[in-house]
């Protein structure tokens, strides 16, 4: 039996092609032209694929919940795996966010609420994709 080890958790630069296409299967993932800059994974479904979130540059003139809300873009999780992953060790203000245990710890309860949440909607008709 082949196993695949999970992605460390860090910070990726994801496939272009791959995002290009999932976009145009999901229209809330965002888009290459906008970042391919992901972090995760915040959540795993299997030994193969991962969830991972898109990160675009922070704002300086926001605080708190919208700084965070700026610059991390849970809601457009993407699931993906090894081979479509490039680790990215830059140094920023984002990857040092991304990187901090508490704030990990935050994103993956996060990420498994909103996955939960929309995996029961589906299931009692309720989801709408947009």
């Amino acid at each position: 039996m082949h196993h695949i080890e999970p992605m460390p958790y860090g910070m990726y630069r994801v496939d272009k092609k791959y995002l290009d296409y999932m976009r145009s299967r999901q229209p809330k993932i965002m888009g290459s032209e906008v970042t391919d800059l992901y972090c995760g994974p915040v959540l795993n479904v299997d030994g193969e694929f991962g969830f991972y979130f898109p990160v675009t540059s922070m704002t300086e003139n926001c605080d708190g919940d919208k700084q965070l809300l700026s610059f991390i873009h849970i809601f457009k999780m993407l699931p993906c795996c090894a081979k479509v992953l490039t680790p990215d060790n830059e140094d920023t203000p984002e990857s040092r966010y991304c990187l901090k245990e508490d704030n990990r710890s935050f994103l993956e309860f996060t990420a498994k609420t909103i996955y939960e949440t929309s995996e029961q909607m589906r299931e009692n008709g309720e989801w709408e994709e947009k």
